[in-house]
């Protein structure tokens, strides 16, 4: 079973959004956020791609089917390239 990291472009994005949906519950007994009036979590991540370039998400796919995700801070962006798809 071959694991891979795909970065997310902005057109994956909604995807994105509902993984992190299930992410703001999963932990919500821990942060205290609650759902708004329309049962979501707000979930803002426009930032990863008009933002600081340093934050990149990544989907975590197992047999090309993704099992979750990854947000990885690049802190020193002078010896790292990344390549956005």
């Amino acid at each position: 079973m071959e694991l891979k990291l795909v970065p997310v472009n902005s057109e994956n994005k909604s995807i994105l959004i509902n993984l992190y949906e299930l992410y703001e519950y999963d932990f919500s007994k821990y942060t205290g956020r609650d759902v708004d009036r329309n049962g979501k979590f707000e979930v803002n991540i426009d930032y990863y791609w008009e933002g600081d370039e340093r934050w990149n998400p990544f989907f975590i796919k197992v047999a090309d089917i993704i099992v979750g995700f990854i947000v990885v801070l690049f802190e020193n962006m002078d010896t790292i390239q990344i390549r956005r798809m």
